[in-house]
């Protein structure tokens, strides 16, 4: 960094001089143009063509060099981080800096990065911030696994990939940019990310799809209409499901998560869940609640039998069809959250079920 604040100083000086010196002496000094060949020009500007004096080139390159050594200082030092090189580009491996607020620069030695590696800053506690360059075009799993300070992630426009887990366990973060470049969102890139978590997309792109099947908050960009989601509850990752894919649609033949509140995602490896299917969660007695989402039509036999800790369940209006025994030796404190008007209130009525109308 010293070295980039005497360049800086340097290319000041080197301005200041050219003003303070030639400047005074414009209208005595004559110069020829090289452009027009105009001789014996005083001016700041020939009379002929309007090319610059020698002493406006020299400032104007000057002022140059000072933005360059700017936009060098912004940048985190070369020397926080490891990297390897792969077809001539840098893939960053490791950050070795003191944290804070990190602007990654768009070259090392030479090098344009374009690769956030695997674990690159992997629970770096006492990162704050990041700055991604417009150079980078994927951000490798577990890239920023559990930075669990860092409030804010800026992915630029050049980027067409996340790896998995890349975001997960970041307890602080409040407001990530996702581009409309982006078609590839590993599994739990966002999770665990806290409730305060605001992933920014642009109208039509993969992160939006990717933010609607995963439960998460997202915001569309200021250029389009305002359009807000906030989910009550992040969906539960797509490996605890086991499924049955049928005519392009999934049906959940097996919970193996482990319990609590489970939140059912509408969409499973890309497939439309539309199914719960019969024994799904049979004798899941650590499972607490269960949210099942919008476009689910049907309920198998048996799927909550013997989940003894079951207290809440979440049916959407699209349920057309329960099976029996669906909520049998369940809870005692169970209740089931219903639209109003909806096959399922029907059916807890039928059944003298305790339901709850949302």
């Amino acid at each position: 960094m010293r070295k980039t604040y005497k360049r800086a100083l340097a290319a000041f000086l080197s301005l200041l001089i050219v003003f303070s010196v030639f400047s005074v002496y414009a209208e005595k000094y004559a110069w020829d143009c090289p452009d027009c060949e105009r001789k014996g020009n005083t001016g700041n500007y020939c009379g002929g063509c309007g090319h610059p004096a020698p002493w406006i080139e020299s400032a104007a390159a000057a002022s140059e060099d000072m933005d360059n050594a700017d936009n060098d200082a912004a940048a985190s030092p070369e020397t926080d981080f490891e990297y390897k090189i792969e077809d001539g580009k840098a893939v960053i491996t490791k950050y070795t800096g003191p944290g804070g607020d990190v602007v990654i620069p768009k070259a090392i030695d030479g090098y344009n990065v374009t690769s956030i590696g695997d674990k690159a800053f992997y629970e770096c506690s006492g990162l704050t911030g990041m700055t991604i360059p417009d150079s980078v075009t994927s951000i490798g799993d577990y890239s920023f696994y559990k930075c669990d300070h860092m409030t804010s992630v800026n992915i630029p426009g050049s980027a067409t990939s996340i790896g998995r887990y890349a975001f997960y366990g970041c307890g602080s973060l409040t407001s990530v940019t996702v581009p409309a470049s982006v078609t590839s969102i590993g599994a739990d890139a966002f999770r665990l990310c806290g409730k305060n978590l605001v992933i920014h997309v642009s109208k039509g792109s993969y992160a939006l799809d990717y933010c609607k099947s995963h439960g998460l908050k997202y915001q569309l960009s200021s250029s389009e209409a305002a359009e807000m989601t906030e989910p009550a509850e992040t969906a539960s990752p797509q490996q605890y499901f086991k499924r049955d894919i049928k005519d392009g649609k999934a049906t959940i033949t097996k919970y193996t998560g482990p319990g609590g509140d489970v939140v059912i995602p509408n969409k499973l490896y890309g497939y439309n869940v539309v199914s719960i299917g019969a024994q799904a969660f049979s004798g899941c007695s650590s499972v607490t609640s269960v949210t099942i989402p919008d476009g689910v039509t049907s309920i198998g036999e048996n799927a909550f039998y013997k989940c003894s800790r079951l207290a809440s369940v979440t049916l959407p209006k699209s349920v057309e069809s329960i099976g029996t025994a669906v909520f049998k030796d369940c809870s005692k404190k169970l209740v089931i959250n219903v639209p109003k008007g909806s096959y399922a209130l029907n059916f807890c009525k039928l059944h003298k079920l305790k339901y709850k109308i949302q």
